[in-house]
């Protein structure tokens, strides 16, 4: 069962930049890069696009010099993401 499997960073960020933002995030040609990153090696080349892409958009930052690539997302982190996610998009808006 599906909701039974955690799903890591990566696979989270892929899914999100790729399927909802990538092109909101593309149009806006930045690119991170990932050297500064002490565990880049752990991003898997599927992935490594979206994620450069999604932190060069803001849409997530890492954990000082980490990414923590292959961690379990929180649910606070899932919770940030899908708010940036929605702000980015313009479904809405960043007040609060």
């Amino acid at each position: 069962m599906i909701h039974d499997k955690s799903m890591t960073c990566n696979g989270f960020r892929f899914f999100v930049v790729r399927c909802i933002i990538v092109e909101e995030v593309s149009s806006r040609n930045h690119a991170a890069d990932l050297s500064v990153f002490a565990d880049r090696d752990q991003i898997g080349s599927w992935a490594s696009e979206a994620i450069k892409a999604a932190i060069g958009a803001n849409f997530m930052e890492g954990y000082g010099n980490k990414l923590r690539p292959q961690q379990p997302l929180t649910r606070a982190e899932t919770a940030v993401l899908i708010h940036r996610m929605l702000i980015i998009t313009g479904l809405i808006d960043g007040a609060m």
